[in-house]
């Protein structure tokens, strides 16, 4: 079986890494699409498609996922809904089971015949609040892996969010 697990990662916090593991638990491989990858350097969007991937796969590596259990793949946005499904699939390839706690992406996803697994949200992890959390300079080591904040102290990450 093939997961989909699609999100902006903006950026990859503790519960995503809690749900890539429970994804590659259940289906033993996982296909993460970083949404909208055409979008950064904006207070929603501050990091690259390409800064997203490094976060994701410093994190992976460090908690010895096999790169051979999951693919990281582009999603930019398409602005057109009845087409997105269609979309993503030409990216990511067949896809048998999509994981999301987005109400949108699961009635789109669903209205195409996909089998979806609720998300719950976990609780007190968010990006917006990471983001916000950065913007101020608060710590935010309880919800990143170290990996991740590393790599956001490298690229400066509080600057891009004092616009």
């Amino acid at each position: 079986m093939q997961a989909l697990f699609i999100g902006r990662f903006q950026p990859f916090h503790l519960g995503h890494l809690q749900i890539v593991k429970q994804i590659i638990k259940e289906q033993g491989s996982i296909v993460l699409a970083i949404g909208s990858s055409q979008e950064s350097n904006t207070q929603e969007n501050p990091f690259t498609a390409e800064e997203r991937k490094e976060m994701i796969e410093q994190v992976l590596n460090a908690e010895k996922i096999s790169y051979k259990n999951y693919t990281i793949c582009f999603v930019p946005d398409l602005g057109k809904h009845d087409r997105w499904v269609e979309h993503v699939i030409r990216i990511t390839g067949k896809i048998d089971v999509v994981y999301t706690g987005s109400i949108l992406t699961k009635r789109l996803f669903s209205d195409k015949g996909y089998k979806i697994i609720d998300l719950p949200r976990i609780k007190d992890i968010s990006a917006t609040i990471i983001r916000e959390r950065l913007a101020d300079d608060k710590d935010i080591t309880k919800f990143v892996h170290s990996k991740v904040l590393e790599f956001l102290k490298r690229i400066n990450a509080w600057k891009r969010l004092l616009l």
